[in-house]
């Protein structure tokens, strides 16, 4: 239930497990933020030594706490940094496993273990989106009372499904507002996809009518005139598929900090745009080709935001029409620093003439 944020949580969520059970630890590798957010009653040192780490995990596993989160994040930052086919993170992968044997070995025999990933690594780095090889993981829970079963041929459950599960582990009462089913259920009714953010059909249809006003608006500005069409547009979209990829939110190129790499891949797009608004400009004048060219851009980006829901209902989260957005963002601005130089440079318009 909460928004995606980077620093500490100030409080923890009431229905957070570690607050549910007393004297929960939790150990990070790195970023103890993840452990400060969620009320474990005791935290690790914090230290990113590998040995420091390790000892507070074998401490954690061998305590009498009923619940211990021991985070390895080397795999995640291998993955960042190198990519999901590097052997930096097979390495990482290795590492945390043979970690996983010394745990197992350090605590009691009655222990039950949960091991899963929160998520795996495009090919060249980058996770966030709803591929089904960056949302879907495996996981293993094993102990005392778990019949041992090879689920891999049928579908996944949801993580909030674990969730109930972990619970009932715990010996926690059930919740009646939680949106989990008990692990033998969703087994057997697996309901993919069911926990994707998906946009109403309000949004959807206030997105569309904001693209057909994009439209009409170009149409208006362009007229007959094909030359005068947004190609340009078009053309850089389709040279950041070809560049960088499909805009997904795993798609490094959609984050800020990596925006550089998806304007340089649009830049045909720019040698489209430049030409077809210079000749607009001194023939049709400021108007018509400002309509022209970024009626339909700017109208595809408010549609992206709109769908996504930024401008109603908060944070724009719902995959493939949020990384649009950022592409659009991107564009528009482009777009428009190319047209602000071509007026700046004055072609003067023999429009009524």
């Amino acid at each position: 239930g909460m928004w995606f944020r980077i620093p500490r949580l100030s409080q923890a969520p009431a229905d957070a497990l570690p607050r549910l059970v007393p004297g929960s630890v939790g150990v990070a590798e790195s970023h103890q933020e993840i452990v400060g957010s969620f009320g474990f009653a005791s935290e690790g040192s914090g230290s990113t030594s590998p040995p420091e780490f390790l000892a507070d995990a074998l401490a954690a596993v061998a305590s009498p706490a009923r619940l211990v989160f021991v985070h390895v994040l080397r795999i995640d930052e291998a993955g960042h940094a190198f990519g999901a086919a590097s052997e930096a993170y097979a390495s990482a992968a290795a590492s945390a496993d043979a970690w996983l044997g010394e745990l197992r070995a350090g605590a009691g025999a009655d222990a039950v273990w949960l091991v899963l990933a929160d998520h795996g690594h495009l090919p060249g780095g980058g996770h966030g989106g709803a591929e089904a090889g960056i949302r879907v993981v495996r996981a293993c829970v094993s102990g005392p009372g778990i019949e041992a079963a090879d689920h891999r041929g049928g579908e996944p459950i949801h993580l909030v499904d674990l969730h109930r599960g972990l619970a009932q582990l715990l010996g926690l009462p059930d919740r009646p507002a939680s949106a989990g089913r008990s692990i033998a259920f969703a087994l057997e009714h697996p309901d993919p996809g069911a926990t994707l953010p998906r946009p109403s059909l309000g949004l959807l249809l206030g997105g569309l009518a904001l693209a057909l006003a994009g439209l009409l608006a170009t149409a208006r500005g362009a007229g007959r005139r094909v030359r005068a069409w947004p190609w340009w547009w078009l053309v850089a979209y389709a040279s950041i598929v070809a560049f960088e990829g499909w805009p997904t939110l795993s798609n490094p190129m959609i984050y800020p900090s990596n925006a550089a790499a998806m304007l340089r891949a649009a830049l045909p797009g720019v040698l489209v745009l430049a030409p077809a608004a210079w000749v607009g400009l001194r023939r049709e004048g400021l108007g018509a080709t400002l309509l022209a060219a970024g009626a339909l851009p700017l109208a595809g980006l408010l549609a992206c935001l709109v769908i996504c829901g930024v401008l109603f209902e908060g944070p724009p989260l719902v995959p493939g029409w949020t990384a649009h957005a950022s592409v659009g963002f991107g564009l528009v601005a482009l777009g428009s620093a190319v047209l602000a130089v071509l007026v700046a440079l004055g072609p003067r318009s023999t429009a009524g003439r």
